[in-house]
Formats: C-alpha cells, sequence, structure tokens
C-alpha cells in the first residue's frame, strides 16, 4: 500500500459516536484525514483505494493492556516480537505484554525484552510493559505461584523503575501490603499507571492507595477478595463491589464470557461508566492453536481446551484465557448488548486513555494514526492495518 494517500471505501465505518455506512476513511501518509460517507473513486484519482465488502465493520484497531501470550508465543524473550506479528491476525494493532508469577530477575529481563520489542516496525505496536507483580498479596494469588510474591523493598523496586524508565506503563499490585503505598508514590513519580489487582484491601486501605495515585483495577471479578456474608442475610462487599461504589477508576475486564458473567459486564459500565472500563484479554500461549498443553512463565504446565479458559494442569484452576480480542468485541456487542460505537471505545480508546495514548490512538478520527481493523459481519478479521499500512490480510476484501 503506497503511502501517500489510501481511501478504504465501503462498510460500516465505526466511531466514537456513530456508525457510518457506507462509510470511507483517507488517509494521507501514516494518518487519518478524513472520515465520512463513501464518496466516488474520482474524488481522489492519485489514491490508492481498498474498497471494502458490504457489512464489513471498520474499527479502531484493538489495544490490550494485558496479555501473556498468543499462538505459540509467551512474553519472555523473542516471544514477544512473536506475538507481535501475530496480533494483526485478530485486529489488534498495539498491546502491553505481560509477566506475572516470576523471579525478580526474570522481570529485568522481561523488561530488556519488551524495550527491544518496541522497536519494531512490523505487526502489532508494542506501548510498553505491564508488570503483574510481584508485589502481590498471596491471599489473592489466584494462579499465581506463590514462591515468586514478595513485599515492596525500595531497592528493588527502584531498580525495576529504573529498568523500565519509558518501557513500564502498568504495574498491578495488591494495595494493602506493607510498603505499597511508598511503591504507588515512587511509580506515579514515573509516570506508571497503578493497577489493584490480587487484592484483600478494604476501603481504607484502597482510599489511601487512591489518595496517592492509584487509578486502574486489573482484571475486575478476578483473584480478589470475594463476596462474604457477616451472618445469615447479611451482605458484605468483596474488592470488586467495594470499587464500583468507590468510582473513580478505570478497570479492566476479561471478556471471554467464562471470567467474568456479561451482566456483570454490564453492571460495571454502569457502576463506573462505559468510558472507564476496557477489554482484555489476559490471553496466555497456545491462544489460537488447537487444544494443548503449555508451560508458563514460572514453568508450571498449564492446558488449553475450545470454548474454556486456560488452566493449571495440577488442580484445574483458572490462569488465563484463550480469548483475542476481535471475539472479545463480539462478546461486547453479542452477549453484554452494547452498540458498536461503545464497543469500540471499550476495545480501543479506553485503554488508549489509560495510557495516555489517545491523541494518536484508539478512534477512528482525522490526526490519528491509521491504525485500522476490518472485521467480517460474523467479527472475523480481514484486514488490519498499522499506521495506513497493511499488516495482514484474511480473506480477499475485494
Amino acid at each position: 500500500m503506497s503511502k501517500g494517500m489510501t481511501v478504504l471505501r465501503g462498510g460500516n465505518v465505526v466511531t466514537p459516536s456513530e456508525v457510518i455506512s457506507p462509510g470511507e476513511i483517507v488517509i494521507e501518509g501514516e494518518r487519518i484525514s478524513r472520515v465520512g460517507k463513501a464518496g466516488s473513486a474520482s474524488s481522489y484519482p492519485d489514491a490508492s483505494v481498498v474498497e471494502l465488502p458490504a457489512g464489513a465493520m471498520v474499527l479502531a484497531g484493538f489495544i490490550d493492556i494485558h496479555m501473556h501470550g498468543l499462538g505459540d508465543f509467551d512474553t519472555r524473550g523473542e516471544g514477544i516480537k512473536g506475538i507481535a506479528k501475530l496480533e494483526p491476525m485478530y485486529g489488534t494493532t498495539g498491546f502491553l505484554p505481560t509477566l506475572a508469577s516470576a523471579t525478580y530477575e526474570q522481570y529485568l529481563d522481561f523488561l530488556r525484552g519488551v524495550e527491544e520489542a518496541m522497536k519494531l516496525r512490523e505487526g502489532a505496536r508494542v506501548l510498553g510493559a505491564h508488570l503483574e507483580g510481584p508485589y502481590i498479596n498471596p491471599a489473592a494469588k489466584g494462579a499465581m505461584d506463590a514462591r515468586f510474591l514478595a513485599l515492596p523493598e525500595e531497592k528493588q523496586y527502584k531498580k525495576l523503575i529504573e529498568e523500565g524508565s519509558n518501557i513500564l506503563r502498568l504495574m498491578t499490585l495488591s494495595p494493602e501490603l506493607p510498603g505499597a503505598i511508598e511503591l504507588i508514590k515512587a511509580l506515579r513519580r514515573d509516570n506508571i499507571v497503578v493497577s489493584a489487582g490480587h487484592s484483600t484491601a478494604n476501603e481504607e486501605q484502597m482510599k489511601q492507595a487512591m489518595d496517592v495515585g492509584l487509578s486502574h483495577l486489573c482484571h475486575l471479578f478476578n483473584a480478589s477478595r470475594k463476596i462474604s456474608d457477616k451472618e445469615p442475610g447479611v451482605r458484605q462487599p468483596g474488592f470488586s463491589e467495594m470499587c464500583l461504589a468507590l468510582g473513580d477508576l478505570t478497570a479492566e475486564i476479561i471478556c471471554d464470557g467464562i471470567h467474568v458473567h456479561p451482566l456483570l459486564i454490564r453492571l460495571a459500565a454502569r457502576a463506573l461508566g462505559t468510558d472507564k472500563i476496557m477489554a482484555i484479554t489476559d490471553s496466555m500461549k497456545g491462544t489460537g492453536l488447537s487444544d494443548g498443553t503449555y508451560l508458563s512463565s514460572d514453568g508450571r504446565k498449564f492446558y488449553t481446551s475450545t470454548g474454556d479458559a486456560a488452566r493449571l494442569l495440577s488442580d484445574n484452576t483458572i490462569i488465563g484465557s484463550t480469548l483475542t480480542m476481535n471475539i472479545a468485541l463480539k462478546n461486547l456487542v453479542e452477549r453484554c448488548g452494547f452498540s458498536l460505537p461503545n464497543a469500540s471505545r471499550i476495545t480501543s480508546l479506553n485503554p488508549a486513555r489509560v495510557l495516555g495514548l489517545e491523541e494518536d490512538l484508539g478512534s477512528i478520527e482525522p490526526g490519528k494514526l491509521a491504525d485500522i481493523t476490518v472485521l467480517s459481519p460474523e467479527f472475523k478479521c480481514l484486514m488490519t492495518l498499522r499506521g495506513g499500512e497493511i499488516v495482514y490480510e484474511g480473506v480477499s476484501t475485494k
């Protein structure tokens, strides 16, 4: 595709506020210059015109801020580059490789691997790193290996922050741990988004953490303190319900229909606002492949099976998902009842905002980078563009 002017014409163009059908997107260089109703081919005689099939959905490329693997790759070493090349097959144009349950040296190696992968100019954009740990409460560890969890120690986390300068974009921690408040302050001084997850925090502890900069929730409704009954007939909120009531937080949700019931996703949107929730995959190695058994980053075996989550072989505990972002969008529309513009915000614009990248990414609007995905009516990816360049083309769009 030419780096001059390109026109995507036809299909249903999804913007943050409407669906334009048939739509037209004019791309000049790497950026979108016009979005509107489709015109005639003679309007842009020097442009490369791509005619899209009727019924195709044209959306902002997906941004996944929490994922651990895809295909034959996990988020260690060269695996991140392998993931970046596969992501456009599912409409994803930007992602945060995520590492959980690892040694301190593995976290440092991971940050170096992300830094190298961020230089890639093919596939999806590697937008930075997400550390899900090691400062996690063992009482809410979920599928994490307790051997690798730690209390915040200043010398240790300062090294992570130094190594992660301009790389580390998001850290998930348990805010109730001793030393967590000072850690949050240190992260915010480096403009790193701080996420609460795997937590048993009470209301006072969460408020203290929010007061010093914690703003985000890791996989809402999963792997944190559950609802309990003080006594029969007296209901006590769990961690997630407490956070919904506190408000003023953004929240990521695994939208595979297994980790979180669709009604709870709708509840989160009502409580926090549609602009404050975002879809993540929390995907593992093996996603997109046939059923199989794999090794996690900490060396434990897990298995994947069609229509289910990824689970530890030892005790069947859910360790992640086999979700891709195009199916997350499908679930938001078909199972949760969101409109396409709202679903697109949840899969693209909202995560861009969390990362502070909304001026360039996350929606189909003039001036933004032309990171775009084209889906069939069945939500299969037909084409993905990064900065106006086709980085994936599936079923013919001719």
